[in-house]
C-alpha cells in the first residue's frame, strides 16, 4: 500500500503507510494530525499529543502502529511563521489534545481531507495569508526555487548567476528565511523526485534529474532526512 503524499503551496499532507522512522531531522517543520493521543519520540523524551508541532532541524522519530497523518511545512511560509509565533514561542516543540480532529482518519478522498485539514487549520489561526515580507532578492529566490529552476544547482553555481558573491548570498538567505539556503535545496531536491515518482517516473530517473550524483546518493540522502527510503514510502509506485 502505497502512503498518501498530496501536495499544496506551502505544505505536503502525508498519510503514512509505513510504520516507524529512524530518529531524523530536515528543515521542513511538521504538524502531527490524529484522532487518537499520538507519542512522538523528541530528541531525548516523548511528546503527547493530538495535534503535535516540530520546528524544523529537530529530531524527532514517526510513532508505530499509530494512524495519523503529517504536514511537512515549508519553514519559509506565512504558516511556519504562524506556527512559530503561536505554538512553539521559541521552543523547539508542543503539543495539544483537541476535538480538532475528531473523525479525521474517515476521510478518504483527497479532496475531503484537504478540506477537513484546512478546517483544521483556520481553528487553530494557522490559515494562508499574505506571504512573509522580506528582501524581495531572496522572496524571488524562493520562487523561482519552488519552481525548480535551480534544481540541482549547488549555492555557488546560483550565487554566479545571480552575479552574488557565494557568501554573501549563504549569508542573505539565512537572515531572510531563517534558514541554510544549501538545506533548502536539498529539500526541494527530495520534493521533486516525490512528484515525479507520483507522476509515475521511476525513481532512478527523477533521483539523477533532481541532481544527485546516483540512485544510492538520493537513497542515503533521503534515509538520512526522512529516516526512511523514499521506496518504503512508496511502495508501489517504487520502479528502480
Amino acid at each position: 500500500m502505497m502512503s498518501r503524499i498530496i501536495f499544496q503551496d506551502s505544505y505536503a499532507v502525508v498519510v503514512p503507510s509505513y510504520s516507524g522512522t529512524d530518529l531524523h531531522k530536515h528543515v521542513m517543520l511538521h504538524l502531527f494530525l490524529s484522532d487518537e493521543t499520538l507519542r512522538l519520540e523528541i530528541e531525548n523524551g516523548t511528546l503527547s499529543g493530538n495535534i503535535i508541532f516540530i520546528d524544523g532541524n529537530i529530531l524527532h522519530q514517526y510513532p508505530s502502529d499509530q494512524a495519523c497523518c503529517f504536514l511537512l511545512i515549508d519553514p519559509t511560509s506565512t504558516i511556519a511563521e504562524k506556527i512559530r509565533r503561536k505554538y512553539l514561542n521559541e521552543r523547539p516543540f508542543s503539543s495539544l489534545q483537541s476535538e480538532f480532529t475528531r473523525d479525521l482518519g474517515n476521510e478518504t478522498s483527497d479532496e475531503n481531507l484537504l478540506l477537513r485539514i484546512s478546517s483544521i487549520l483556520r481553528r487553530l489561526s494557522l490559515e494562508a495569508g499574505s506571504e512573509q515580507r522580506m528582501d524581495p532578492r531572496i522572496d524571488s529566490l524562493l520562487r523561482d526555487i519552488a519552481g525548480y529552476k535551480y534544481i540541482g544547482r549547488k549555492v555557488a553555481d546560483i550565487a554566479t548567476e545571480l552575479n552574488y558573491s557565494e557568501s554573501w548570498l549563504t549569508h542573505l538567505f539565512k537572515r531572510e528565511a531563517g534558514i541554510a539556503l544549501k538545506n533548502y535545496l536539498i529539500i526541494r531536491q527530495l520534493e521533486y523526485v516525490w512528484k515525479g515518482v507520483l507522476d509515475g517516473h521511476s525513481i532512478t530517473r527523477t533521483a539523477l534529474d533532481a541532481g544527485f550524483a546516483s540512485p544510492s546518493h538520493f537513497s542515503m540522502t533521503c534515509k538520512q532526512m526522512m529516516g526512511i527510503s523514499l521506496s518504503d514510502v512508496m511502495r508501489d509506485k517504487a520502479d528502480f
